[in-house]
């Protein structure tokens, strides 16, 4: 569950949006100004890795934007300080800071889909002969998954990546002429294993029970970077 404490901060603008009654700004017209239009974040609802914010005052309806980019009440977050705005109809503008501690957004099974510099996964990356490099002596691609455990401090995963590679079999001469080309031949490596996740204090670690750790990139609510993969989640 999230720990969340705010330090409210209301701020309002003045500007009339297209679409308002009148040109009317604060000094012509106090009562409708945004300063008294008593928009405001009524309250933020902490559910697991789950935030759900309610606007009141002001003139619905309510736009709602968190720093990350986010947009709408219902914010999944990672651990960090977040600013959520609300603006209504006549562009006045409430927002709050909340600090969320604790919280992993990790929780499901994500999968590959690029692989080493932004490759698809499903398809393949060319290796060519050192010695004739208009020869291709195999091809390698990669695919995997993660799957996350629900965790407040820190959660369980498992894992699982296979390498594949096809070997072209090509022989060739010194001059690299072609002398044998047999069928291709494939081959894969699976490795899988466990670890848990922990935030250390500002980025996401993944501690591997066989050894060694990684850092995770967070690239959106729903895509992060291991290593040199990326993953969405499912």
């Amino acid at each position: 569950m999230f720990k969340i404490k705010f330090s409210i901060v209301c701020m309002f603008t003045a500007l009339i949006m297209a679409g308002c009654s009148d040109d009317t700004d604060e000094a012509s017209d106090p009562e409708n100004s945004c300063e008294n239009s008593g928009l405001r974040i009524e309250s933020i609802e902490i559910e697991e890795n789950m935030a759900t914010a309610t606007a009141t005052g002001g003139t619905p309806p309510y736009e709602y934007e968190w720093s990350d980019g986010t947009q709408g009440n219902v914010f999944i977050g990672w651990a960090g300080t977040y600013v959520l705005t609300v603006t209504d109809s006549k562009g006045c503008t409430a927002s709050n800071e909340a600090l969320l501690e604790g919280v992993y957004n990790f929780a499901g099974t994500w999968e590959m889909v690029v692989f080493q510099n932004d490759v698809p996964v499903g398809e393949y990356v060319e290796h060519y002969s050192t010695d004739c490099p208009d020869i291709v002596v195999n091809k390698t691609s990669m695919s995997g998954s993660y799957e996350f455990q629900l965790g407040e401090y820190e959660a369980l995963f498992e894992y699982s990546i296979t390498d594949s590679t096809i070997n072209t079999n090509i022989e060739y001469n010194a001059d690299c002429e072609i002398v044998s080309d047999l069928p291709d031949t494939e081959t894969e490596n699976t490795e899988t294993g466990e670890g848990v996740v922990y935030f250390d204090g500002s980025d996401f670690v993944l501690n591997y029970f066989n050894g060694g750790e990684e850092t995770v990139i967070i690239l959106g609510q729903d895509r992060i970077k291991i290593a040199d993969e990326e993953y969405q989640r499912l």
